[in-house]
C-alpha cells in the first residue's frame, strides 16, 4: 500500500480523512519533519517510498535534473487554500482510482479541481 505524507502546509485533518478512505497517511509532524527542509521531507519520502501531497509548488523542482530514487509527489493546487478544497482534489483522485495506482511512486502529479497533470520520471 502506498504511503502517503502531507506536508506541513497541508491540514492534518486531511490524513485522518485519507485514512478512513483506507489510506495509510502521515502528516510531518508524526514523522519529526515539522519545520524541517523540502530536501529532509524528500530523503524521508525517499527512504519510505512515499508520496509527499503538498500545495507546496518547490516540490517539482525536485524532479529535475536529479537522481533521489523511489518517492512520488501530488502537488494540489486550488485557489482556496482550504481543506473542503484539496479534499474535493482527492475525492476526484479516489474516484479514479489515481491514488492506488503504483506508477505514483515514480511520478509528480499535479492536481487541481477539474483535471490533474502525471509526470514519470525515472528512478536510478
Amino acid at each position: 500500500m502506498t504511503l502517503f505524507l502531507l506536508d506541513e502546509n497541508l491540514s492534518p485533518h486531511l490524513a485522518i480523512w485519507l485514512r478512513h478512505l483506507g489510506y495509510a497517511a502521515k502528516v510531518a509532524r508524526e514523522t519529526n519533519l515539522k519545520g524541517r527542509s523540502d530536501e529532509d521531507v524528500v530523503r524521508w519520502a525517499q527512504k519510505h517510498k512515499a508520496v509527499i501531497l503538498t500545495s507546496d509548488l518547490d516540490f517539482g523542482e525536485f524532479f529535475y535534473g536529479k537522481s533521489l530514487g523511489a518517492f512520488g509527489v501530488i502537488i494540489l493546487r486550488s485557489r482556496s487554500q482550504g481543506i473542503d478544497s484539496f479534499k474535493k482534489i482527492l475525492k476526484t483522485l479516489h474516484a479514479g482510482k489515481v491514488l492506488k495506482d503504483k506508477r505514483l511512486i515514480s511520478s509528480l502529479l499535479v492536481a487541481d479541481e477539474n483535471n490533474y497533470r502525471w509526470r514519470k520520471f525515472n528512478i536510478e
